[in-house]
């Protein structure tokens, strides 16, 4: 096993540990929230 391979595997892990997910959890959240942001700003515009 190659060290890129064993590297891969030890992030598919990382992602898999109860960290991992809330990190992924909050930045997606994050993100949702900029979108929903960014569509009240587009209706707020096609109002006005």
């Amino acid at each position: 096993m190659s060290i890129n391979e064993i590297n891969a595997e030890a992030k598919e892990v990382e992602h898999m540990t109860l960290e991992g997910m809330q990190k992924e959890l909050k930045e997606n959240t994050k993100h949702q929230m900029e979108y929903v942001n960014s569509l009240k700003q587009n209706t707020m515009n096609a109002r006005a």
